[in-house]
């Protein structure tokens, strides 16, 4: 998973949760803090990127609109203006 302007990280699982939207479960290391920090200053992300074995997800124009930690791993939630799936 690559999410532009911040970093890329080993996907432990993703859904797709609505139109546009996805959350994530992945362990950010020390970039927990920037990415709570994209959901409550409202940041836009030029795009995230997640790929598995069979798919890629592509969310361009971003924001971070959930972010939940749990030990190490965060599930974080982006809303993109558009979504391709290839």
């Amino acid at each position: 998973m690559v999410i532009a302007g911040i970093g890329a990280y080993a996907l432990r699982s993703f859904e797709l949760t609505g139109l546009n939207r996805l959350a994530a479960r992945f362990e950010p290391g020390a970039d927990a803090a920037r990415l709570f920090l994209a959901l409550t200053g409202g940041d836009t992300i030029e795009n995230v990127t997640v790929t598995t074995g069979s798919r890629i997800v592509a969310l361009t124009y971003a924001r971070v609109t959930d972010f939940r930690q749990t030990g190490a791993l965060v599930t974080v939630e982006f809303t993109g203006a558009s979504m391709e799936i290839i």
